[in-house]
């Protein structure tokens, strides 16, 4: 997203996520992080880091090490994201302590940025093998891909079951989401299963607005 302060490539975006963690860890109470989150963090990054360097290994590179990287990315960024919208968003947490973990530092505003109060409405626009594609759009817009103002991203959340099974509790993967279509890439594991998606907008103090509409198909 324009402005975003997680660097987009993956070298650069591991040194980020293993300062920000590192930090974290070493005092999770000084930016208000239980334990437990704060070790999950640490696992997060760490699996990142070990799908990353095979990735890149001349023995170990290969299109799946390619897509074990990706997944493992998308997992701890979005955890890292959920983490550092708590921290921004605690007014008891220093500026300097915020520049430490390099996270975005928001100037003091009279003017409160309000929480959209539409939701998100999503479409599977394109069904290929191990593979979905998703298109969201606000509701109140139709089929414009705009954004409300304000908003930082759409975080998505996906649950895969048996076709037919209402997801219930903690989704299988959560994705922050800032451009349309986005892909999803899934496992020969995954195939005949059934996937389901809902998600919402978060401001960028960390607000969250309502949640959209379920949407659901087979994984081919």
């Amino acid at each position: 997203m324009a402005n975003d302060y997680l660097p987009r490539a993956d070298s650069d975006f591991l040194l980020w996520v293993a300062n920000f963690s590192s930090n974290i860890s070493a005092d999770p109470s000084a930016y208000s992080i239980s334990e437990d989150n704060a070790a999950q963090l640490t696992a997060l990054t760490a699996t990142f880091q070990d799908a990353y360097l095979k990735s890149q290994s001349g023995t170990t590179r290969g299109p799946m090490s390619v897509v074990s990287k990706n997944m493992a990315r998308a997992d701890v960024e979005a955890f890292a994201r959920q983490l550092a919208m708590m921290i921004q968003s605690n007014p008891s947490i220093t500026d300097s302590q915020k520049i430490a973990i390099r996270i975005k530092v928001y100037k003091k505003t009279k003017t409160p940025i309000q929480v959209a109060a539409s939701s998100p409405s999503l479409h599977i626009s394109k069904i290929a093998r191990q593979g979905h594609t998703l298109g969201y759009c606000d509701e109140t817009t139709s089929t414009r891909k705009v954004k409300p103002f304000g908003t930082a991203f759409l975080q998505l959340h996906m649950w895969i079951t048996p076709i037919g099974v209402t997801p219930t509790g903690r989704p299988d993967k959560s994705f922050s989401c800032s451009r349309t279509p986005i892909r999803i890439n899934f496992t020969p594991n995954d195939v005949g299963k059934q996937a389901t998606y809902l998600g919402y907008w978060i401001n960028v103090k960390g607000a969250v607005g309502p949640v959209s509409n379920y949407v659901s198909s087979v994984i081919a």
